[in-house]
């Protein structure tokens, strides 16, 4: 009985383990890293990334991840797409507001609605949404 009691502690316990993800916030232009980024599953907040951009998700029990930050691109993702990488590019909204009206540009990058680059085997597509100028981001592997 105990050495079934310890396997099912392992399996759960490496489970747990293997579900902690750590990301790193990347500013696309400059390579930066960027603090204070918010994490949302839904509309909770599941915590920000630290001085160095990283944050560490402890479960990928969630559709969709949000990624918020003044001055950027707000950045939708999966949970399948969020296994697949350890770093997540943000791409700087250029939001032009003054007294009397706001003028909304996109990051220069953004053509036909997407942005799409190669990194590490993967293609990266950034889709853009003109209703709340955000970026849902998808993987794919490289053919």
């Amino acid at each position: 009985m105990p050495k079934n009691f310890i396997l099912i502690l392992l399996i759960s316990t490496l489970d747990t383990f293997a579900q902690n993800k750590t990301v790193v916030a990347l500013d696309y232009d400059t390579s930066d890293p960027i603090p204070y980024i918010f994490l949302f599953c839904g509309d909770k907040k599941l915590g920000e990334t630290d001085e160095y951009g990283a944050i560490e998700i402890s479960s990928l029990k969630c559709e969709y991840f949000t990624f918020r930050y003044v001055g950027f691109h707000t950045i939708r993702l999966s949970s399948e797409t969020l296994s697949k990488i350890d770093t997540l590019n943000f791409f700087r909204d250029y939001t032009k507001l003054s007294m009397k009206n706001s003028k909304y540009r996109p990051h220069k990058k953004i053509q036909n609605d997407r942005i799409s680059f190669e990194k590490h085997g993967f293609k990266y597509i950034y889709l853009y949404d003109e209703k709340d100028h955000s970026l849902e981001l998808r993987i794919d592997n490289v053919h």
